[in-house]
């Protein structure tokens, strides 16, 4: 069985039916596999890595796929609706209503309380976290970036502390080096890094003309990629596992 998560992208958000038409289903069929999609979009990648752990915990898994979201969305315990509230910078004005509420105060979390490189670490050490766990239960897995961003926002912090001689430069660097091949998609950069693999946002964007049909654009209107694009998605995906011997 392969089990699948990540944040609006895996979900299949905007999709006029996400079981069917997204990525994930598509993968699975090509393998022949059972496929168990646990991604939610707004997911925080806390979320992701407590409702993957939690999964692995309480069922039986071969295989497994995660997609990382904004290192930048949190998560916090809302004792009034007893379930946890995923809080996001970019979604302080759709929101929850419990966001909207409180937006001053999130956004002095943003701005003093938090930083950039701790969300970075955070993910980073969920990731590294993960894949110890995998290699412990004999799971085979795949985990990475959903979006090029994430990447570009990974050099830049790095280049970031180069320039000022800070130590945190060090322990993301250490921290990225503790990750396998296999749990680095989606970032990495085009003739440099062999381990090198397009996240499924910069996918889409590169290959928009192929996708681009009569009646599609390759996105849905709020920037979701559309079922074409899932589709299509899943073949490139297919092709890595098997030149990587994987699932």
């Amino acid at each position: 069985m392969l089990l699948v998560n990540g944040c609006s992208y895996t979900y299949g958000d905007e999709l006029e039916n996400p079981e069917r038409d997204r990525w994930s289903t598509h993968f699975g069929q090509r393998r022949n596999k059972e496929v168990v999609n646990i991604a939610r979009p707004g997911s925080s990648n806390s979320k992701i890595f407590r409702d993957t752990i939690d999964y692995l915990r309480w069922n039986k898994v071969k295989h497994c796929i995660v997609m990382w979201s904004a290192f930048e969305r949190v998560e916090v315990y809302d004792l009034k609706k007893e379930d946890w509230l995923q809080v996001s910078p970019s979604r302080l004005d759709d929101g929850e209503k419990h966001i909207t509420k409180n937006k001053k105060y999130w956004e002095y979390y943003y701005a003093l309380i938090t930083n950039r490189e701790t969300c970075l670490l955070n993910t980073l050490n969920h990731m590294i976290q993960l894949q110890w766990i995998c290699e412990e239960l004999d799971i085979e897995l795949l985990q990475g970036w959903f979006h090029e961003n994430c990447w570009k926002e990974y050099k830049r912090l790095v280049e970031v502390a180069t320039k000022r001689s800070h130590p945190v430069k060090k322990e993301i660097e250490t921290l990225f080096k503790q990750l396998n091949t296999n749990s680095r998609f989606g970032m990495g950069d085009l003739n440099v890094d062999d381990f090198w693999t397009l996240s499924f946002n910069e996918f889409t964007d590169n290959n928009d003309d192929d996708l681009r049909g009569v009646f599609r654009t390759g996105r849905m209107p709020l920037g979701h990629p559309d079922e074409f694009a899932h589709e299509h998605f899943a073949a490139y995906l297919d092709g890595i596992c098997k030149t990587r011997g994987l699932f």
